[in-house]
């Protein structure tokens, strides 16, 4: 399951895998905290992989991060025991 913000790379995601044919993977447009918390079941997953993540450095953009502490306990919750994090 791909969980992309942004429409157009969420279109694109979804163009590219029936161009390919790819049947095994999903994409879904939306917030990846939101969708964690209320679509996946606890200790269900086995690895999550956040790609391209921006870094915001600025105080006035922390909201922005994706890294913050309730994102890290929805993973914590969701995550099988022994699973990763890949960044």
């Amino acid at each position: 399951i791909g969980i992309e913000r942004s429409l157009s790379y969420a279109r694109k995601t979804r163009d590219r895998m029936l161009k390919y044919c790819i049947g095994n993977a999903r994409v879904v447009r939306g917030n990846a905290w939101q969708c964690l918390k209320d679509h996946i079941q606890p200790e269900s997953v086995h690895a999550v992989h956040v790609y391209f993540t921006d870094p915001w450095p600025k105080s006035k953009h922390a909201k922005r991060r994706i890294f913050q502490p309730f994102f890290l306990e929805t993973l914590h919750r969701v995550l099988k025991p022994g699973s990763l994090v890949c960044v």
